[in-house]
């Protein structure tokens, strides 16, 4: 089933659901992890709902997602941002930022593609800017089929975010894979109750 551009969007502000506290609880907390005012690039920006929140506390913010319909959606949500349909291993914007973003998308790559596309979003950062990456959690993923069946329950046939396809991102691996691309581990934790792992890795 396709998801919809506005999911995430939908999800942070509705109330009373579970992913709404989930949902909310990730980006809020991602949020905080980008020094602001910043030049932004989110790489696999879904639905613009980090972007807007990080161009409302001052932020000039670009976005890229393969998907052209939440592209699209984005442009909306954000229209002082800059948005474009591309892909994380191969988008190339021509200018560095202070900080790129990379949220929930590495775990959707296998091993190879996934350090090309940290060599290629390290390459759009200046010497000293941040590089921000998110992964679920090993336990999030074995509990993907409970979550499958929470959603199939609350949702019913609604579109939802694509599960097809998960790989375990091992923390060492990650690590190393930063540390190839050329930049050095600052600062590393988890947020919603550890089923999110993230990392700051800085550019040398």
């Amino acid at each position: 089933m396709t998801e919809r551009a506005s999911y995430y969007f939908d999800s942070y502000h509705e109330r009373w659901s579970l992913r709404h506290v989930f949902h909310k609880r990730r980006i809020d907390s991602l949020a905080q992890l980008v020094p602001t005012p910043a030049r932004v690039l989110d790489a696999g920006c879904g639905s613009g709902v980090l972007c807007r929140l990080l161009a409302d506390r001052g932020c000039t913010v670009t976005g890229v997602d393969r998907e052209p319909a939440r592209v699209a959606w984005c442009r909306l949500l954000v229209p002082e941002g800059e948005f474009s349909s591309g892909d994380v291993r191969s988008c190339q914007l021509g200018t560095t930022y202070d900080a790129v973003i990379c949220a929930e998308v590495l775990e959707h790559l296998g091993a190879t593609d996934r350090q090309v596309a940290l060599h290629n979003l390290a390459g759009h950062l200046r010497a000293g800017a941040i590089l921000v990456v998110t992964v679920p959690s090993a336990t999030y993923i074995r509990l993907e089929p409970a979550w499958e069946r929470i959603r199939a329950w609350q949702y019913g046939s609604e579109g939802h975010d694509d599960e097809a396809h998960h790989e375990i991102v091992a923390p060492a691996q990650l690590e190393a894979g930063l540390l190839a691309s050329g930049c050095d581990v600052a600062r590393a934790g988890s947020a919603c109750w550890g089923l999110i792992r993230w990392w700051v890795a800085r550019k040398r």
